[in-house]
């Protein structure tokens, strides 16, 4: 069952989906004209298009953010994808210590991020790419 929405001025009480009437004060649903529906439309394609861009939940300014604040031989933590990484900067570039089960049987591997499209290098232990 639809909600029933309500114009803002309307004083009658707000109903649920199910039909009754909440005991917590809810926030009346307003009906939207063209001009909003389109904004609303807008706004989720930008949206839609930077979830698209950055699918590997990296950016640019994050890549350059990390590089900044990380200096040569530090280890830090990186927060992506769901999955907290071991990451470490060498000569400039950040790496990221792969823990995935499909990478249990190699010796330590690493991903250079420096790139957002998921297109990365892998190295191994010396930091050569393999």
């Amino acid at each position: 069952m639809k909600p029933i929405i309500q114009e803002d001025d309307d004083d009658s009480p707000v109903t649920t989906p199910l039909g009754n009437t909440p005991s917590t004060p809810v926030s009346k649903a307003t009906k939207l004209n063209d001009e909003q529906v389109a904004l609303l439309c807008q706004k989720a394609y930008i949206i839609e298009d930077y979830l698209n861009q950055y699918a590997t939940q990296l950016t640019p300014y994050g890549l350059n953010y990390i590089a900044d604040r990380l200096t040569n031989q530090e280890v830090g933590i990186l927060f992506r994808n769901n999955h907290f990484s071991v990451i470490f900067k060498l000569k400039g570039k950040i790496y990221a210590l792969l823990t995935d089960v499909s990478f249990s049987n190699c010796p330590q591997t690493w991903e250079m991020l420096s790139r957002v499209d998921g297109d990365d290098v892998f190295v191994n232990d010396g930091f050569q790419p393999i």
